[in-house]
């Protein structure tokens, strides 16, 4: 997985995000969906090792290259990194689905079980 510090505005290059990274590379990624009714709620947990990767390296260079071909904006204006890959020995995913009554109560309430789902 990999990730980019784009051009947005940002006070500062020297984000907080890279240097927890630094000193603790173990991190988790979660990609949702949300919608109004809890019933069709997602989310993906992604748990791995991060590096920061420069965007002149050849690693950087490929993975900005599958980037601009995905994303447009990033074709238009090449994020000046650096670049965060999450990968690892196990890169565990988790997906979670709820399923509720017509009435959409929220999880924890009694009756109402929050089934989980594991990939690794």
């Amino acid at each position: 997985m990999w990730t980019a510090v784009d051009a947005k505005p940002k006070s500062t290059r020297s984000l907080r995000r890279l240097a927890n990274i630094e000193s603790n590379p173990q991190v988790s990624m979660l990609v949702d969906q949300y919608e109004d009714y809890w019933s069709a709620l997602w989310w993906v947990r992604i748990d791995g090792d991060a590096m920061v990767v420069s965007v002149d390296s050849g690693d950087g260079r490929l993975a900005l290259s599958a980037l601009a071909a995905k994303y447009p904006q990033y074709a238009g204006q090449a994020p000046a990194g650096p670049l965060i890959r999450i990968a690892g020995g196990q890169l565990g995913i988790l997906v979670c689905a709820m399923s509720f009554p017509a009435d959409d109560r929220l999880p924890g309430q009694a009756g109402v079980p929050m089934p989980q789902f594991s990939i690794t």
